[in-house]
């Protein structure tokens, strides 16, 4: 794992009292064997704390303990060509987005939901289509257990654990071919889902059930504006961070989308970020951020100074 930097990078702007700061300390970087080359996604396993890293340019998966040390990566049997959303499900099975094998009903070229066992096999798993052309590429395990997906048309479809489709709804609309609309979305406590709105400078609020629709945030390039939010999660203490690919930068609101502060800034050293690409949040505090640039997993911890809870189970 990387060097440890018992430093505060963050000592920003008050969080709800007179006495609270929040404070995003760097804290080190996931270290892969093999390296890691262009990690797009991150997501954490709240059950086991197992860090998932989705390599795009490495065609894997690769899985870090609970103390960051590497444990898995995915091999040629695995078959992963373009992978995207990778997570691990409650059986410790691998669920990600990726181009499908050319089974039945599938076209070839096309993309779906995969599935993978522990041992990184592939698994049978066909989801149902909402549309014969729907290409998913971001994906979230909701905390029952449903999969949710974004594709590149705006779509949201929910499935159960089984594949069958439980809802979509469209989230935003195209304005130009080829422009990323919507980042990886993430999950509040509430079952509300929390969608980066990359092109559109928003977070986008979509209700469980898929039927209501709002939004936050201030679109522009100045402090607590949204030039291209890419990713969002969800602190313990409910708050939100937002992780801005253009301003290389993660912004915080609280528990009532108001926008409190921003942590981090252009760089390529330790607690810098370039053009970063996922963001998630741990149960006991950290923040991990993947970039492709230089293969990089930084890990963060945020805390408020107020209840002065410090946890250091990770990178002594």
């Amino acid at each position: 794992m990387g060097a440890r930097w018992p430093v505060a990078l963050a000592l920003l702007s008050l969080a709800g009292s007179a006495n609270a700061v929040t404070v995003l300390e760097y804290r080190g970087a996931l270290q892969g064997d093999p390296p890691l080359v262009r990690p797009v996604t991150v997501s954490v396993d709240p059950s086991t704390m197992a860090i998932c890293v989705t390599d795009e340019a490495s065609h894997c998966l690769d899985v870090f303990d609970e103390s960051g040390f590497h444990r898995f990566r995915t091999d040629a049997t695995s078959s992963i060509r373009l992978p995207d959303g990778g997570v691990i499900d409650a059986n410790g099975d691998f669920l990600f987005t990726d181009t499908a094998l050319g089974k039945p009903g599938e076209p070839i070229g096309g993309r779906t939901i995969r599935r993978l066992n522990f041992l990184g096999e592939p698994m049978e798993f066909a989801p149902t289509r909402p549309f014969p052309g729907w290409e998913p590429h971001h994906l979230l395990l909701a905390r029952n257990g449903d999969i949710v997906t974004i594709d590149r048309a705006g779509l949201m479809a929910r499935h159960d654990d089984a594949g069958t489709l439980l809802w979509t709804a469209q989230v935003a609309e195209a304005e130009w071919e080829g422009v990323e609309l919507l980042g990886v979305p993430a999950e509040r406590a509430d079952g509300t889902l929390l969608v980066p709105g990359a092109s559109l400078r928003r977070v986008i609020r979509i209700s469980a059930d898929g039927q209501e629709k709002s939004a936050f945030g201030v679109p522009g390039t100045k402090r607590g504006e949204l030039a291209f939010p890419v990713g969002v999660a969800v602190t313990p203490d409910g708050q939100t961070l937002v992780l801005d690919r253009m301003r290389h930068l993660i912004l915080a609101y609280d528990g009532n989308d108001r926008f409190f502060d921003e942590f981090c800034h252009l760089g390529f050293g330790p607690g810098e970020l370039y053009f970063p690409l996922g963001i998630a949040t741990a149960p006991d505090g950290r923040v991990f951020v993947s970039q492709g640039y230089e293969g990089r997993v930084q890990i963060f911890r945020i805390f408020d100074t107020a209840k002065m809870t410090f946890p250091d189970s990770f990178g002594r």
